[in-house]
């Protein structure tokens, strides 16, 4: 029998989010799926179980997909499937001013650009072009250099605000991530995502990384074709271990979460 992707099915990712909108709409919040009566409790600090939930897709690109409301809050909610999750993609000079700008010396950001470009140079005009892997053998020390520098970002509010929060574009902000489809999903609060980072700021690796996130180009075009070209100007964070880190911070809230045997009788009965 063939094995199922957690956290994934064969939808699109707009449609996805659709489904999550679908899943929270004019429900009675004790008429939830019960991971997301949990969101919704987590939340919000003063809900009754018959408040109704309402939840709306976000159309424009920004980094919430939908928010819900209830009795007049928003909170927003960003929705990933799948692993090696993509957080965040921006043109590769932008994305080096902004890392000057929050402090990153300039010989780390000129180092991080000839790993983007791997040709020699920090514009992407050299003419011998090196895979990662490539160019992990010849400069790993390179890369131990650009981690050395990231890992002493102070300023990590900054950090989360553009790649998983915010944005470019100062959009509304994420309180809340859903990792998966409404079958099947796990959720982390940005508060968590924040601990998530800050446990990881020193973790060792061979490609550069803030946190958990891996720095890498969106495409680095080694076969030259002018169709993939302008995607070597791009840089693309993904977040790898991304399952691993929300089951852990689920781990921790669950165990720092004072739970009586009342309110577990409850949440393990039907919602009717």
């Amino acid at each position: 029998m063939e094995r199922k992707t957690p956290f994934k099915k064969e939808i699109s990712g707009i449609e996805n989010e659709k489904e999550f909108v679908r899943a929270f709409h004019k429900k009675k919040v004790k008429h939830l799926p019960i991971l997301l009566y949990d969101l919704v409790e987590t939340l919000y600090d003063d809900i009754h179980a018959d408040d109704i939930v309402c939840a709306y897709h976000i159309k424009e690109k920004m980094k919430p997909d939908f928010y819900i409301e209830i009795r007049g809050i928003k909170k927003y909610i960003s929705v990933k499937m799948g692993f090696k999750t993509s957080v965040h993609t921006e043109n590769v000079y932008e994305f080096i001013r902004f890392l000057r700008s929050i402090g990153v010396s300039y010989s780390a950001t000129e180092a991080y650009l000839h790993y983007h470009f791997a040709d020699g140079t920090t514009n992407g005009k050299g003419d011998v072009r090196l895979s990662g892997e490539e160019y992990k053998t010849l400069y790993q020390h390179e890369i131990d250099e650009i981690n050395r520098a990231f890992s002493r970002i102070s300023n990590i509010d900054k950090i989360l605000d553009r790649f998983m929060f915010v944005g470019t574009q100062f959009s509304c902000k994420v309180d809340a991530l859903i990792l998966g489809i409404v079958e099947d999903h796990w959720w982390i609060t940005t508060k968590e995502i924040k601990e998530q980072v800050l446990r990881q700021m020193n973790r060792k690796t061979t490609c550069p990384r803030i946190g958990p996130f891996s720095i890498q180009p969106l495409n680095r075009c080694l076969n030259k074709n002018p169709k993939y070209e302008k995607a070597r100007y791009h840089v693309q964070l993904k977040w790898y271990q991304i399952s691993d880190d929300i089951l852990r911070a689920m781990v921790i809230r669950d165990l720092e979460t004072p739970r009586d045997e009342k309110k577990l009788l409850e949440e393990s009965l039907p919602k009717c």
